[in-house]
């Protein structure tokens, strides 16, 4: 029996068979958890990151299990011209792509006054051009093939609600989801669906070997502290590893502020990734789709 990394609905195994699909992001955070996941619903994997010692680790976790089933991709998400080769590369192994999965991202957190151009550059190359490019490319295979295809922008909650010092990284993922609007009726008649999905906080989930981008051990002290959940002073703040105690305070305080007081989970996201990159999704497209737990934009950081 095949491992299912993640625990996903049993009734999704196979649910992709047949499918090439590119994971953008794919070394670290939520971009190796879909590559992790799409396996056990049948899907070929493009693991593309501009990491490779990260891509590598992913790649021969998924092929541990799902033999040669995996592929890495290592390319500059910025880069046409990389991105154009490892798209052939992977077109040549394994076939046309026919699901593209935009996930690669930076989160550039500050105040507006602390914001310079290098900041502001590198932010949009990656969380908007990165996504033009990796689907422009995807979009031209999927229309060569004339068999349809499907696009899914990860997006965030942080697109619905502001909050403090995350103006650069909010106003990108609002971006993303307009990309999702246009790109549905640049492509619809292609046969090609796009659509998103804006996760809530994911904390990252050690056992899985995934870590958070955001949800560092720096930003975890903070929201302590800030929270009013610990004292400055605490002792368990300024180890060189996170306190798992001040950790739980703070995902205990967000996840209560939820409707249904439960913490979103990297299987809860992929299960919805791997529904609308289905044929179950066949009349999604334009959409975007926010998996919080019910956390009313009110509740910013």
């Amino acid at each position: 029996m095949q491992k299912n990394f993640l625990g996903l609905n049993p009734g999704f195994k196979g649910l992709l068979e047949g499918k090439v699909v590119v994971v953008t992001g794919a070394g670290s955070g939520l971009g190796k958890a879909i590559a992790l996941g799409l396996p056990f619903a049948g899907a070929k994997v493009g693991c593309l990151d501009i990491n490779k010692n990260a891509v590598d680790e992913t790649v021969k976790k998924i092929n541990s299990e799902f033999s040669n089933c995996a592929f890495p991709m290592v390319a500059n998400v910025t880069s046409e011209e990389e991105l154009e080769k490892v798209y052939l590369d992977l077109k040549k192994k394994v076939g046309t792509v026919s699901v593209l999965i935009n996930c690669a991202g930076i989160a550039t957190l500050g105040s507006i006054d602390s914001l310079h151009a290098n900041h502001i550059k590198i932010g949009n190359d990656v969380n908007i051009t990165g996504y033009f490019l990796n689907a422009s490319i995807a979009s031209r295979q999927m229309i060569t093939e004339k068999k349809g295809g499907c696009i899914l922008n990860i997006s965030s909650a942080s697109a619905r609600g502001a909050s403090e010092n995350s103006s650069l990284y909010a106003v990108a993922k609002e971006a993303q989801c307009m990309m999702t609007r246009s790109w549905a009726l640049d492509l619809g008649k292609q046969g090609i669906r796009v659509n998103a999905v804006l996760p809530g906080d994911l904390y990252g989930e050690p056992d899985l070997g995934i870590s958070s981008g955001i949800w560092n051990q720096e930003y975890f002290e903070k929201k302590a502290v800030n929270k009013g959940l610990v004292k400055v002073n605490d002792k368990r703040l300024g180890k060189l590893k996170l306190d798992p105690e001040i950790r739980k305070l703070v995902i205990d305080f967000y996840t209560k502020r939820t409707a249904f007081g439960k913490q979103v989970m990297y299987n809860d996201v992929v299960d919805a990734v791997v529904f609308l990159c289905s044929d179950l999704g066949s009349k999604i497209t334009g959409e975007s789709i926010s998996i919080t737990s019910g956390n009313p934009a009110a509740f910013s950081r």
